[in-house]
This record gives C-alpha cells, sequence and structure tokens, in this order.
C-alpha cells in the first residue's frame, strides 16, 4: 500500500426511506447484513462483544468503490441513541469520522449520512475529483437497497 499527502473529503447524503425509524436503525445496526441489500457493500463483518448499538462496537466493512478499487474500513461507534443518531470513528484506507441521523418523516424515515473523511492511498487521491460522484453512486444504491429490504412483500395467498 503507497501513501500520499492526505485529501480531505465530506460527503452528506439524504435518504428518503419508506419505513419506521426503529426498523432503519435496526437494518444499520445489523452490518453482517449489509451486502445482501447494500450493492457497494461487498463485505460487512460485526464485532458486538456487548451488543450491536454499544459504544465501542467495531464492524470491518469493504466497499467496492465504481472507480474500480475496494476501501477497506474498520468504523467503530463512538456514540449512539438509538434510534436517530449513531457516531463512528472511521481508519483503514480512509480515516475520520462518519455520523448517521434519521427522524420521522412523514410515513416513512429521512436519514442523513455525513463523512467526514480522508485517505494517503495513492489510487484513491489521484480519483479524488471523482470522489463525490462515486460516493454519491455508492450511496444511491445503498438507498435503493434498503428501500426494497424494508418493503413489505407480496400480499400472501396468491393474486
Amino acid at each position: 500500500m503507497t501513501f500520499t499527502v492526505p485529501r480531505r473529503h465530506r460527503f452528506v447524503s439524504q435518504w428518503q426511506i419508506p419505513a419506521e425509524t426503529h426498523r432503519c436503525w435496526q437494518a444499520l445496526c445489523a452490518v453482517d447484513g449489509w451486502p445482501a441489500w447494500w450493492p457497494g457493500v461487498r463485505e460487512a463483518h460485526l464485532f458486538a462483544a456487548t451488543g450491536t448499538a454499544a459504544p465501542n462496537t467495531r464492524a470491518r466493512v469493504v466497499v467496492g468503490s465504481p472507480l474500480g478499487f475496494r476501501l477497506d474500513l474498520l468504523l467503530r461507534l463512538t456514540s449512539a441513541t438509538a434510534p436517530h443518531t449513531a457516531k463512528l470513528a472511521v481508519s483503514g484506507d480512509l480515516t475520520g469520522t462518519g455520523t448517521w441521523r434519521a427522524a420521522p418523516d412523514g410515513s416513512g424515515t429521512q436519514m442523513t449520512f455525513e463523512w467526514l473523511v480522508c485517505s494517503r492511498r495513492i489510487a484513491v487521491n489521484a480519483c479524488s475529483p471523482l470522489a463525490g460522484w462515486a460516493h454519491r453512486h455508492v450511496m444511491a444504491a445503498g438507498e435503493r437497497g434498503l428501500d426494497a429490504h424494508l418493503s413489505p412483500g407480496p400480499p400472501s395467498g396468491g393474486c
């Protein structure tokens, strides 16, 4: 792995999910399940010794960038107020912080993700002008995936 001068990025994403806030929270706490509904997440493993929303809970997440490289991240929960806020420390290929906020909005949930991160990897920094596009691509796929994951299935009993 080759390093260079860090590049700082601020990414903010808004998701509108037609599900209750507590269901969105449960889906995000179930980190091991992210690859099943979030196309950009290639691997996810939760290391939870004291519960999925306990401070210092850690997760390893590998994200496939649409720019052709992978980001290997360690997420550490620094604080949480279920089901509305989670704050994370990020290390690995990116370092910094992440904040997730959720609020009821009509019959669904408005979610905001904010990442303040930097990278010292040459490949990541070389693509820096496209980082916003790549982030939006991965996050939009996550929003669609969570929407589908939390949507009720077809009614039982046939057509």
